[in-house]
């Protein structure tokens, strides 16, 4: 499908995921009175700010496929950990979509450990699924157990962990029938392009990362690199950096953070999960609203956050439509088609400040604030009728 027209972006990476939209343009409400809104590197993060408010669109072009050929087969689905409200809400989307083709979906309740996840794959393979949907687990941590699959016959996709294909590594290249990428870098960037929107020279991120999933680099570069550009020279992040079953911890860290260093005026949480545990540090410090947030994900309590006045930002990712993007490249496995190979489902990005955040509901959900083309772009792909994706 093409776009309408193409933004003029200040940075490459950007242009990936920020879709253009059919509407008007609107800006963030929450821009600092103090910042010159003469100084062009401002005035562009502004404009890349405004575009990506607004709703994007379905543009993957892939060859269809009659998904009515994979009824009455089985996918299997390992996701990271089933602890997360972010993963709950795309686990639970991935489970409605095969109930409406018509295919068993088997889900595995895991803690996010890789010993849970070699346990839950190990259990997979022994049931002989026709696919293994492996949902954010590292798979190079689970090398023995792909092989096993591989050896059975069974195809396995992997999800939402790569930045891009060229970022898989060359020990489960080909272990792998397919995978989902993900725009961590892009997201990083917004993050740092939104902060420095408000904030300018003057601003000083403190940023909450994470070693458990490999998209953390990938968003710290994003964040680095911007602001790089942006703020030569200053704008330097400070990084606190948890286990994905540490993250309630953030609350106490970064209120010393905060105490350590008071010139700490954002905070950009890699992943809005970890932003909740946050808030509530914030508020119990009497920071609410001094010490902004800018994080990426889109989970429906954040965006209830947002609303709420919370948090500053957050850059909102479909779940639902991540959800059909990894059901796509299961779908093209279980009706022997080749899946898209580059991995890029072209899933986009899109900023919700107060302005917008209304469009997901209230309270949000994972599929509002999107539009609709995405289930109207996989319908005509797999054959099917709209409604049925509805």
């Amino acid at each position: 499908m093409r776009r309408h027209h193409r933004a003029r972006l200040l940075w490459p990476l950007l242009t990936a995921v920020l879709a253009t939209a059919c509407g008007t343009v609107s800006t963030a409400g929450n821009t600092a009175d103090t910042v010159r809104s003469d100084d062009p590197r401002v005035a562009e993060a502004r404009r890349t700010v405004a575009e990506a408010m607004n709703v994007p669109e379905f543009t993957l072009d892939a060859p269809v496929i009659d998904a009515a050929k994979a009824r009455g087969k089985r996918i299997a689905h390992i996701p990271g950990t089933s602890q997360l409200a972010y993963q709950q809400n795309i686990t639970a989307a991935l489970k409605k979509t095969a109930a409406r083709l018509g295919i068993e979906f088997i889900d595995f309740s895991v803690n996010g450990t890789p010993a849970d996840w070699a346990k839950a794959l190990d259990t997979a393979i022994t049931q002989r699924p026709d696919v293994i949907l492996v949902d954010s687990p590292d798979p190079g941590l689970l090398v023995p157990q792909l092989t096993r699959a591989k050896a059975a016959g069974i195809q396995v996709v992997s999800g939402l962990l790569y930045q891009s294909q060229d970022t898989v590594p060359e020990n489960v290249r080909g272990l792998l029938s397919a995978v989902v990428t993900k725009p961590f870098r892009q997201a990083g960037a917004l993050q740092a392009t939104y902060a420095f929107s408000q904030l300018g020279d003057k601003l000083k991120p403190l940023v909450l990362s994470t070693p458990d999933f490999l998209g953390s680099r990938f968003g710290e570069q994003g964040i680095t690199e911007s602001l790089g550009q942006l703020c030569p020279g200053g704008c330097r992040p400070t990084f606190i950096r948890l286990p994905s079953t540490q993250w309630d911890k953030f609350r106490t860290e970064v209120q010393s953070a905060l105490n350590r260093d008071p010139s700490l005026n954002y905070i950009l949480p890699l992943y809005d999960n970890m932003a909740l545990p946050v808030v509530s540090g914030l508020l119990a410090q009497g920071r609410t609203g001094t010490t902004p947030i800018a994080t990426y994900n889109g989970t429906p309590a954040a965006l209830d956050l947002v609303r709420s006045g919370g948090i500053g930002m957050d850059i909102g990712e479909s779940l639902d439509w991540y959800a059909m993007a990894m059901f796509d490249q299961c779908l093209r496995l279980l009706v022997g088609a080749q899946p898209v190979a580059s991995g890029d489902e072209r899933t986009p990005l899109r900023i919700f400040t107060k302005d917008n955040v209304a469009e997901t509901g209230v309270p949000a959900t994972p599929a509002n604030g999107y539009g609709t083309g995405y289930l109207d772009g996989y319908a005509k792909l797999w054959s099917v009728p709209a409604e049925a994706l509805r």
